[in-house]
């Protein structure tokens, strides 16, 4: 007998006798109180009847328990494994949920396979905790609205939910939720779905908090977190999302008309928070694609792979509103050298003035110094740049150790050094500029009236053997820097550890795999190893006297002993080159190795050898001939010295991390990127970086004007001097298209214009000054003042290069 019928019973009875006693019931005082408790008694049981809890412990049973669950019932599931593919239609009540959960958190029941393991039909009041759910074709969950888009299902609860292994190749989630209203997941894992799919993807959903959960592509899947299809009021809080190839996190999407809610939205997401996440890795962190007025605060992005955050749109439907109004806010965004093509991907039809970044931390573990951030579409408010946060235990765990407050106030001291410093180069400049002048002034009346030799001749015009091997171990360290900048190792270890004969027995043990390397990667290595096998047999053939000056310069035929012994140096030197920087590539996080690397390398260096012997020799002797005819050159000065140390302390800075980008997809996505801004003085520039700029270009200019002069005439005219010097700068500007994590900039080519130009100008104050043409000086004093003040200019073009960029620490 069930619960629900005792007291009908007892009240039917009781109406009964009360018949059999004479005229009714109705008109008798004394039987209404009775008949109100026993009416009590009826809604009391009807509701115990209704908050029925039912344990299950088999397919049927659950099946059979969720075919007659009603408003307030709990379906609880004993620990084991049940078959998936369920399509169930909870209907709870408001007060009086619809509960399926396992009977033990920690050994909750495994649902495996099917279509979908999962799949609800317009939910209502539903709640589902402490399962797991893995092995699907499709969807791990999948809960819907049933196709009215205009009648939200909901409200719906997810807890202690795990999804993995869910999809494969195609678009497949972990969970898929659509037109759900008042949507709760808390405390879920997914980790491994779809590859096109998402780990949580929620279409047209409103009024969701989704707190707490981990989610994990496994190196395979695409996104992590997403909202789009006019989904509104949705916190993403306190979520870990990792090891997805494309995205942590959209802040919108692309979806089609037909599947929007409501129908007619005008943005894919509007009103979304981000709040306190951690997202590592993948292409980019956040993308905002279609959104309004969205929102990323207080989360931890941590060496993404292009771009740590991405303004899209996507969906260009003639209603649809550009992306516009987001906010990055309080966020610690970590990297290393090389990780990043730019800090901010605009794609086109989107309003980036209209987004508000402020209070960020920017911070690069290799390099503090280049920790601002390049390209941010407005200007930050507050941001902080080049301090350590000080993370936990990166990766695993993200968490800050260092308030946001002491972290503001040492991006504060930071600052007022700076500051100091770029007042002492005010300082100092001009005053060296006015020793300079007095020198010059003072060193005329100390001219003695003879003349002296102020020209420097070649005794054995180059090339010389020697200029070979300058040559060679400069494409050496060239192919260095593109195969292991940042070089440091993976796991944050000491080349001084390694265990190199592991190494190398590891890349020996490599498949010899053909579809390995694209045509692009094979033409790359193989161009790469061509100057290394012609600098090479070059030193192995040009005539002894390496290091003597006038020692004999010979590219006359040898007997073909030592030409095979020369050639065969040159490829096996080569060839263990290439093999050694390959190996090293093994300990190096997002490198590739292959073997066909190393054997489009020895190509390349065979090459090499063929074009020494068909046009080495001949060019050589024609730069030979051209250079001792060559008029006499001036003796290079301490001027000369301060600058060359300064362009090449330009060019070091500018390069780094030295890490080349060569294949085409990277080259695209770096130009849609927002990697070369061809417009002029485009958002975030200020007159303080454009200053910077024309000071970093103009030891370039002056470096054109004086260097390789003869003593006649120790200064070239402006024109050419100019022209030179910018071509140069720009060159070097341009060549940051091709670094990763470096943007190039026609506002910065237009400073290097000015700048250039002002170096070419200076380069007049020197003419005729002992500081280009070396006169007899009347001591000792003036010769050592000379040179001082040539090291000291050195020295302030450091200082002023080091103001440019951020603090040093």
């Amino acid at each position: 007998m069930a619960a629900s019928q005792v007291p009908q019973i007892l009240l039917t009875s009781s109406l009964l006798a009360e018949e059999r006693r004479g005229n009714g019931f109705a008109d008798r005082p004394k039987l209404l109180p009775r008949l109100v408790a026993v009416a009590a008694l009826i809604l009391w049981a009807t509701g115990t009847a209704d908050a029925d809890v039912m344990t299950v412990g088999s397919d049927a049973e659950l099946r059979r328990a969720l075919s007659d669950a009603g408003p307030g019932d709990t379906v609880l599931i004993l620990p084991g494994e049940y078959r998936g593919g369920i399509r169930w239609s909870p209907r709870g009540e408001p007060g009086r949920p619809i509960t399926l959960a396992g009977t033990n958190r920690d050994d909750p029941p495994v649902f495996r396979g099917g279509f979908e393991v999962f799949r609800l039909h317009r939910p209502t009041h539903t709640v589902l905790r402490d399962l797991i759910i893995e092995g699907s074709g499709d969807n791990g969950l999948n809960a819907d609205d049933s196709g009215r888009r205009d009648q939200p299902a909901g409200p719906l609860t997810l807890q202690r939910i795990t999804s993995r292994d869910s999809g494969g190749r195609g678009n497949h989630d972990g969970f898929k939720l659509t037109g759900i209203d008042d949507l709760k997941i808390v405390d879920c894992t997914v980790s491994g779905w779809g590859r096109g799919g998402q780990g949580i993807d929620l279409v047209g959903c409103h009024n969701v908090i989704v707190r707490g959960c981990r989610i994990d592509g496994g190196g395979k899947s695409a996104v992590g977190l997403q909202a789009k299809g006019g989904s509104r009021d949705v916190l993403f809080a306190d979520c870990r999302v990792e090891g997805v190839t494309e995205r942590c996190v959209n802040v919108g999407g692309l979806t089609g008309d037909q599947f929007f809610r409501p129908p007619g939205a005008t943005a894919e997401a509007t009103e979304v928070r981000v709040l306190g996440c951690e997202l590592v890795g993948a292409s980019a962190a956040v993308a905002f694609i279609g959104s309004d007025s969205t929102r990323v605060e207080n989360c931890v992005l941590y060496r993404q792979t292009r771009y740590p955050i991405r303004i899209l749109r996507e969906n260009n439907g003639e209603r649809m509103v550009p992306t516009r109004g987001g906010e990055f806010v309080g966020n610690t965004v970590v990297w290393h050298d090389g990780d990043l093509l730019t800090f901010v991907n605009v794609g086109a039809n989107s309003r980036p003035e209209t987004f508000t970044f402020a209070g960020n931390i920017w911070y690069c573990v290799t390099h503090p110094a280049r920790s601002t951030p390049s390209g941010l579409p407005v200007e930050e408010v507050s941001g902080v740049y080049g301090v350590d946060p000080k993370l936990k235990d990166p990766p695993q765990n993200l968490t800050p150790t260092r308030p946001a407050a002491d972290l503001h106030k040492e991006a504060s001291v930071r600052a007022e050094r700076h500051r100091l410093r770029l007042t002492v180069a005010a300082v100092l400049t001009p005053l060296a500029l006015g020793i300079l002048w007095w020198l010059h002034r003072t060193a005329a009346r100390a001219i003695r009236p003879r003349p002296v030799t102020t020209d420097a001749r070649f005794a054995a015009p180059p090339p010389r053997r020697s200029h070979a091997v300058f040559a060679l171990a400069g494409w050496i360290s060239l192919m260095a820097a593109a195969s292991l900048a940042p070089f440091s190792p993976a796991d944050g270890g000491s080349w001084l550890s390694v265990d190199w004969g592991t190494t190398f027995r590891r890349f020996a043990d490599l498949p010899f795999d053909a579809e390995a390397i694209s045509n692009v990667d094979w033409t790359v290595n193989t161009l790469a190893g061509v100057p290394l096998g012609f600098f090479a047999v070059a030193v192995a053939m040009i005539g002894r006297g390496f290091g003597r000056p006038g020692g004999a310069f010979s590219v006359e035929r040898r007997s073909l002993f030592w030409s095979i012994t020369g050639v065969v140096a040159a490829i096996g030197g080569s060839a263990a080159l290439a093999f050694i920087l390959e190996s090293s590539q093994l300990l190096l996080e997002g490198r590739t190795s292959t073997k066909y690397d190393l054997y489009a390398q020895v190509c390349g260096a065979v090459m090499g050898v063929a074009a020494w012997f068909a046009v080495g020799p001949s060019a050589t002797q024609w730069v030979k001939k051209r250079l001792s005819r060559s008029r006499a050159v001036r003796t290079l000065q301490p001027i000369d010295f301060a600058a060359v140390i300064a362009v090449a302390l330009v060019a070091v800075w500018t390069l780094r991390p030295f890490d080349p980008l060569v294949h085409p997809v990277d080259l695209y996505h770096k130009l849609q990127g927002g990697g070369f801004r061809p417009v002029p003085f485009g958002p975030g520039w200020t007159v303080e970086d454009f200053t910077w700029s024309v000071l970093r270009a103009v030891p370039f200019g002056l470096l054109a004007a004086i260097f390789w002069t003869p003593p006649d005439r120790p200064t070239r005219t402006f024109r050419p001097a100019w022209v030179v010097g910018l071509v140069a700068a720009a060159a070097l500007e341009g060549g940051q298209f091709f670094v990763r994590g470096r943007v190039c900039d026609v506002t910065d080519v237009l400073a290097a214009a000015v700048g250039a130009a002002v170096g070419a100008s200076l380069a007049s104050v020197f003419a005729r000054s002992p500081f280009l043409t070396p006169v007899p000086m009347a001591g000792r004093g003036l010769n050592v003042v000379r040179w001082t003040v040539g090291v000291g200019l050195a020295s302030v073009a450091c200082l002023i290069y080091a103001g440019s960029v951020d603090s040093l620490g």
